[in-house]
């Protein structure tokens, strides 16, 4: 069901860590509203959260 209004906070779902044709690999999604949060910030956390998962990963 969605709102009525934008979501003024973000939300995360992160699936399960599993090894796939030899790689680290999690699924997550963001839902955010552009009124709050620009694509630009949202590609900052994935490249982010892709540094911290090859660390983890070494």
């Amino acid at each position: 069901m969605a709102p009525d209004r934008p979501l003024d906070y973000p939300l995360m779902n992160a699936g399960k860590v599993v090894t796939r044709e030899g790689r680290l690999v999690m699924p997550i999604a963001f839902t955010v509203s552009h009124a709050f949060v620009d694509g630009a910030h949202i590609g900052q956390l994935f490249q982010k959260i892709e540094m911290i998962l090859k660390e983890l990963a070494q």
